[in-house]
């Protein structure tokens, strides 16, 4: 991922408001900056132009030892616009904003690192319950799907919810359910990462069969080494996490 990618203002922003950031050099210092970034100097640059910029228009005040604050005109600011800096936190040059039909996501709802889409059938029941699950809290992650809670808001809303404070998303593509395709489509369209599983290769779309998928055969031996594979895949996409708030929490 570029450095231009990697740098969303608005979630440094929040950081340094809700003071998990509080000097200047934490923005360019730290191990995962190191890790991710070959060219430190542009990043470097970035910051400190970011920076700058900010305590000339007063929203942000840094002191002659480094240490950072947000002003008082940031929370003006966005309190003048009527705009959430929280919702913003994850807003990049990439990014688009729409009026999505099912609404902003319900806060209501339990929260999951890893949310499964897949059939709701009584021969796939195990396949969540016995391995998936297992699979994922053996990483110390959490882990829902669709049927976990339902409320009395209409089921794709809370599917929706939950796609929306996800960190990954496991589609089982067995038996080409249509709902979970259109759930899939929510997923990338949110640019959220999915694994995608499937017992017959066939079951996954044409279109997306460009994408790594895991196939599993669902027998005694076959599952121990699906569970293998999918802690893997899903340790590989947490390391791909780009986010200061990420590594702040010790989640990468």
């Amino acid at each position: 991922m570029a450095h231009k990618e990697f740098f969303r203002p608005f979630e440094l922003l929040k950081l340094i408001r809700d003071r998990r950031i509080v000097n200047i050099k934490e923005l360019t210092n730290s191990p995962y900056s190191r890790k991710y970034f070959y060219e430190m100097e542009t990043v470097v640059s970035i910051a400190h132009s970011w920076e700058k910029d900010l305590q000339m228009f007063g929203l942000i005040s840094v002191d002659q030892d480094g240490k950072i604050r947000s002003a008082d005109g940031l929370s003006y600011l966005f309190k003048v616009l009527n705009v959430s800096l929280t919702r913003l936190k994850n807003y990049s040059e990439n990014s688009i904003i729409c009026s999505p039909i099912f609404g902003a996501p319900s806060k209501s709802l339990v929260n999951s690192d890893v949310f499964v889409v897949m059939p709701f059938l009584k021969e796939l029941k195990p396949v969540y319950d016995d391995h998936i699950r297992n699979t994922v809290q053996s990483m110390h992650l959490t882990v829902s799907r669709g049927d976990d809670s339902f409320t009395a808001q209409s089921v794709m809303s809370d599917i929706w919810s939950a796609i929306n404070s996800c960190r990954i998303v496991i589609a089982d593509c067995t038996g080409r359910n249509p709902n979970v395709f259109y759930e899939i489509g929510m997923a990338h369209t949110l640019g959220k990462p999915v694994i995608l599983i499937s017992q017959n290769k066939d079951d996954i779309p044409f279109d997306i069969q460009h994408i790594r998928y895991l196939l599993y055969d669902f027998t005694p031996r076959g599952m121990i080494e699906f569970e293998k594979k999918l802690a893997v895949t899903i340790r590989n996409e947490i390391n791909n996490e780009f986010s200061y708030e990420s590594l702040l929490a010790g989640r990468l």
